[in-house]
């Protein structure tokens, strides 16, 4: 009963949100919507998860709210003659570098690409444990294993791959087209050798993102397409590691157990979340999680020492077991219930603030970041994608400074000097 309250709370906060969005894509439309789908499909799944208490709903709802108040702010406090600086109009001035700079990342994917089995396999070579899959799985996320160069390479290689998405959707020629579809095939491959389904799925919810932008609304064909593929994406992991699968059942009970690997990955979020809400206790941690590259970076310059822990938080019983505690796990533990409603707030004018400038000025930059922003509502319900990923951020920001950015910079003086001399 409890559930149905609170989903009908967050439906008429998405109605809410309409009302002052105007559309879909909305980020707080999209944000409540999506929770409140979530408590409608454990409304449906009945007793296969543990029953969720009212101060954790309570949360989710707040949260839900928190974010709507804050995505109001960037709509209150308006910017009149906000100048466009990159928009798809004007992006077509820069095709040419754009074709430069895709063809050179494919080229040097393809090129890494070797030497990233190599370091795979030695790794796997290293590890105790016999299944090469799990041993990677295994040694990269709990053991000692680094990747070193590799990790930050493959952070740049979903940014790139986003970008060759978003200008794929461009009227530009078949040939090109195939070149930033064979980029994102790539990145792919890369994602699936390291056993990472966090980055598929956030690959693909940016390009649904990039996609529901760029066009100004939503194409329900596109988003079932790209469901399909990755439910199919994430059941190759399940399958190779064994989580929901296996290499020797058949077709029909893989499909079964990959089916609730990815209800478990969907909705045993919050159904765990609500273990941490009971006793928090036994979760929490030093308190540096949510803003743990801050105190990263203090701690390299020398500046302080912490002790941080990793990013892997333990298992808990939803009853299936699982480690995905949703967006609110580390804002309340490290901040409680008030630490919740302030983070979930600044999100939400974040949030805004990039739809506005990709759906109205339809600046590429922000289109770009639009589709960082919805994969990261999405992936709510498993991890946070906000404060915690804060580098990741500032390295996609930078990447699209030096894309869409830099060849205006250095190409209009040029333009201008032709255009004088003529």
């Amino acid at each position: 009963m409890l559930l149905i309250i609170f989903l009908f709370m967050l439906v008429l906060l998405a109605i809410l949100n309409y009302y002052i969005g105007k559309t879909l894509l909305y980020p707080p439309v999209v944000f409540s919507l999506w929770w409140a789908l979530l408590l409608f499909s454990l409304v449906i799944a009945g007793d296969i998860f543990y029953e969720i208490s009212a101060e954790t709903l309570l949360i989710y709802f707040m949260g839900a709210f928190a974010f709507s108040l804050g995505g109001i702010i960037p709509f209150l406090v308006a910017r009149k003659n906000i100048k466009s600086v990159y928009t798809i109009q004007k992006a077509f001035e820069y095709k040419s570098f754009h074709k430069k700079v895709i063809n050179a990342g494919l080229l040097i994917s393809l090129i890494v690409l070797p030497f990233f089995w190599f370091k795979l396999r030695e790794i796997a070579t290293l590890s105790h444990i016999d299944n090469f899959w799990v041993a990677i799985r295994y040694e990269t996320v709990y053991g000692s294993a680094n990747l070193g160069f590799f990790r930050y390479f493959l952070g740049v290689l979903n940014l790139f791959t986003i970008f060759s998405y978003l200008e794929s959707l461009d009227k530009i020629s078949k040939t090109d087209k195939i070149k930033a579809y064979f980029v994102i095939v790539i990145a792919i491959i890369y994602n699936l050798l390291l056993m990472q389904r966090i980055g598929i799925i956030f690959l693909v919810f940016a390009f649904i993102g990039v996609k529901f932008i760029y066009e100004g609304e939503i194409n329900f064909q596109f988003l079932f397409k790209s469901i399909a593929v990755l439910v199919i994406l994430f059941g190759i992991p399940a399958v190779l590691l064994g989580k929901g699968g296996s290499i020797h059942n058949s077709f029909i009970e893989n499909i079964k157990g990959v089916s609730k690997m990815v209800a478990l990955y969907t909705l045993g979020g919050a159904v765990g979340f609500n273990n941490v809400v009971m006793n928090p206790s036994r979760y929490i941690g030093t308190g540096f999680t949510t803003f743990r590259f801050f105190y990263a970076v203090l701690d390299r310059i020398g500046l302080a020492h912490y002790n941080l822990p990793k990013m892997v938080p333990i298992y808990t019983d939803t009853p299936l077991p699982t480690n995905v505690y949703t967006i609110y796990y580390t804002y309340f533990l490290d901040y409680g219930y008030l630490g919740v409603f302030i983070l979930m707030f600044i999100i939400g004018i974040f949030s805004s603030l990039v739809f506005k400038r990709a759906y109205i000025k339809k600046e590429k930059i922000y289109i770009f970041l639009y589709g960082m922003v919805f994969a990261g509502l999405i992936i709510s319900c498993a991890n946070e994608f906000f404060f915690t990923t804060v580098s990741y951020w500032i390295q996609a920001i930078i990447f699209l400074y030096i894309i869409y950015r830099f060849p205006k910079l250095l190409l209009q003086p040029v333009k201008r000097c032709v255009e004088g001399r003529s």
